[in-house]
Order: structure tokens, then C-alpha cells, then sequence
């Protein structure tokens, strides 16, 4: 089998894997490799190598080599967390944002941790990337790692998953550690050898090096400025309850995306959401000229869940539309997820619409064609979101 390697042949034998590669090459790069791009595409460097192709190698101090370091990271802070049993099994640990060099880490109770604790979980850490424990990549059912999240008490996993299409899914094991990432992997914790734990706030960070220096432990300097604006954007959430994809995929097939859209519409450039979430008389706003100018309150649907509305057309907010009805054109899915397309009649020379059904019939195109067909064939109006290229009916 040979492989080009910068514009080098490099012949391997069958069964190579791309990390025995990146063990040839190692020297040629000034800090270590991480993740591997096989023509163009990035990979883990567990796949094995295949003939005719192109391989390149992504190091810490990548951008797509830096993401892989965090998710490694961020896996192993859990499994460090799961094992020292820092909190209890309903407590929800969230890593939240990015802060500097760190990613703000918090609680969902009003436990606060300690650093006797974070020192605790460092050194389980530390352990950990000394035992060089592989990141392993295992595919399985859709509804066997939803029920496996809800006995881990990971609801909000397990919420995400619940409005997943595709009946498999790929899962990570790190030791008696699962959890569910979207993204490549370290290969094995060993090379996750640059991290501290610090307190903050009411939470902590795990601070990583910068990318710029990826071998270097940089001091950690917040800005508290974003950290409160964070917080704020995090307690609207909670208070509209859609603090997680899982939740907003709720609302969408439960028919509430439009209120939602409304009232967040209503409150931009106002900081009255909060107010209106609990109740509160609205503040004054001296960007809008006094009060704010929308007269919701507490009732209005986002803010009081209504239940039991469930509609049976669901919504997807990734991928095309799956609630298109028979007749309808096949137009892509919208952006937000929320918007359905409708069937448009067609109408014939006097704007009538044509007899028979009211979808467009097969074999004929709109009068926005400049074919001269179209000139017998009957026109129809477009919607007011449709492209002119897109309301012409495809033949079969």
C-alpha cells in the first residue's frame, strides 16, 4: 500500500493505521499530533490507512487539532468527576462557555465545589493521561444509548436524542466512561498533559494552553464583563426553557416556535425578559424611548408551557423537511426548522384554478420558464419565500 504524504510516498503495509503513521512522522512536526485528515477529511488516527490516498496530520496547535483537545479534555474531567463521585447522580454538571484560556464549568444545585475537590479530580486526571487510556469509538442503537443515558440520570443527553432520525449513533468509551460527542477524538488520554483546575465564581475552570502556544500553561485572566453577560444569556434560557437543543426541539414539535420567535423578537435590545418571565413589573428602557413597548406579560405562551398540544406533523430544525403532505414541491428545509411550505394551485389562462387536483400537475413548468412550451401550459403563483427557480414542477 503507498500513501502521499507531503508530496512524499510512504509505503505501509495492509492493517496500518494512521497512528502508526503519525509515529513515522513525529519528528517532522514541532508539537504532537492529535487528529489526521485523509483527502481532506478529518479522521481519528485508529482508521486504517488506505491506498492512494492523501494524509496529513493536524497538531495541537491547529484549529480542528485544538477542538479535538478540548472534547478530549472535557471527557476526561467527567470521567474523573463520575470516579471521585464529587456530587450526587441527579446533580447536572454543565461545561458551559469559553472564558480566556478556560471553559467555565457549574453545577445545577447550590452546592459550590471546593478546592480540596479540584484537587481531588486533578490528580484523578493526572492518573488517568499516565495509564494512556484510548478514546474508543463504539456504534450501537439510537434507543439503547437514549435508555443507557437516562440510567447515567443524563436527561438532557438523553432529551437530544430522543428527535435523532437515524436509528444508530456513535458513542465514546473511556474506561467504564460513555458519553455521546459530535466531533473527532484524541486518540488516548496521554497526550492531554497541559491542563489546571481553578475556582471561579460559583463554579470552576479547567484552563488548556492558548493556541498559539499549545505546550505552555497560560495565566488565566477572565473577563468579567462576559462572564456576567454569559450568565445572563444563560438564566433567559432557563426562564424560557429552551437551555438546551433537546428542550428547543420540544417546543418546535409542540407547536410553540412561533410564540417563542415572538417574544424573544420582543425583548431584543430590552431587559425586560427577565421581568417578564417572573411576573415583574416591565423596567424602563431608555434604548426603546421609556417602557417597553410590548404589552406581554407572564400568560403569554413561552413564559406559561402550555401542554397537550402536541401537533402530529414534526418540525426539524436539521436536514430536510419530513412534513411535506403529497403534492407538495420538494423545497428544502428551512433554516429556523419552523416554516412548512404549501401546495400552490395552478390556475390557467383566465385564473381560474385548473380542475382536478391542485398540485401541479406533472411534465408542465410556470410561466417564469423561458422555454416556449411554457407558453401553452398553464401558469401558477408563486409563494411570497419562493425563488422563481423554485416553483417550477420537476418532472418525474
Amino acid at each position: 500500500m503507498e500513501i502521499t504524504w507531503r508530496d512524499k510516498t510512504i509505503t505501509c503495509e495492509e492493517g496500518t493505521t494512521l497512528f502508526d503513521i503519525s509515529k513515522q512522522v513525529e519528528k517532522e512536526y514541532e508539537f504532537p499530533i492529535i487528529v489526521a485528515k485523509v483527502d481532506g477529511v478529518i479522521q481519528e488516527l485508529y482508521h486504517e490507512v488506505i491506498d492512494g490516498t492523501t494524509v496529513s496530520f493536524c497538531t495541537t496547535k491547529d484549529s480542528d487539532g485544538k477542538r479535538a483537545y478540548i472534547r478530549g479534555m472535557s471527557m476526561l474531567l467527567l470521567k474523573a468527576i463520575q470516579e471521585e463521585k464529587a456530587f450526587k447522580e441527579e446533580d447536572r454538571i454543565t461545561i458551559d462557555f469559553c472564558l480566556d484560556s478556560g471553559y467555565y464549568c457549574h453545577l445545577n444545585s447550590k452546592e459550590k465545589p471546593t478546592k480540596e475537590l479540584l484537587n481531588r479530580l486533578e490528580k484523578r486526571m493526572r492518573e488517568d493521561v499516565k495509564k494512556d487510556i484510548r478514546f474508543e469509538k463504539v456504534v450501537m442503537r439510537t434507543r439503547d444509548a437514549r435508555r443507557m443515558f437516562e440510567k447515567k440520570h443524563m436527561s438532557d443527553k438523553s432529551n437530544l436524542l430522543k428527535y435523532r432520525r437515524n436509528s444508530r449513533m456513535t458513542v465514546y468509551h473511556l474506561g467504564d466512561f460513555t458519553d455521546y460527542y459530535y466531533g473527532a477524538m484524541p486518540y488516548s488520554t496521554g497526550i492531554l498533559t497541559h491542563f489546571r483546575l481553578e475556582l471561579f465564581e460559583d463554579g470552576f475552570v479547567f484552563v488548556v494552553p492558548k493556541k498559539e502556544a499549545p505546550v505552555t500553561m497560560p495565566e488565566f485572566k477572565p473577563s468579567i464583563k462576559q462572564y456576567h453577560t454569559m450568565q445572563m444569556a444563560n438564566e433567559w434560557s432557563e426562564k424560557m426553557q429552551v437551555s438546551t437543543v433537546g428542550e428547543l426541539n420540544e417546543i418546535i414539535v409542540n407547536g410553540g416556535f412561533q410564540e417563542l420567535t415572538i417574544l424573544t423578537a420582543a425583548c431584543t435590545g430590552c431587559e425586560c425578559l427577565p421581568e417578564i418571565a417572573t411576573g415583574a413589573e416591565r423596567p424602563r428602557n431608555d434604548k426603546l424611548g421609556g417602557h417597553c413597548l410590548f404589552n406581554i406579560g407572564p400568560h403569554f405562551p413561552p413564559v406559561q408551557r402550555r401542554e397537550g398540544t402536541a401537533r402530529p406533523l414534526q418540525r426539524a430544525v436539521d436536514g430536510p423537511s419530513k412534513c411535506k403532505k403529497p403534492g407538495m414541491p420538494d423545497f428544502p428545509a428551512s433554516p429556523i426548522g419552523s416554516l412548512t411550505y404549501r401546495t400552490v394551485p395552478w390556475r390557467g389562462r383566465g385564473g381560474r384554478p385548473r380542475s382536478g387536483s391542485s398540485a401541479a400537475p406533472r411534465g408542465l413548468r410556470c410561466r417564469w420558464s423561458r422555454r416556449r412550451s411554457c407558453r401553452r401550459s398553464y401558469p401558477h403563483r408563486r409563494a411570497p419565500w419562493q425563488p422563481r427557480s423554485a416553483c417550477r414542477a420537476s418532472a418525474p
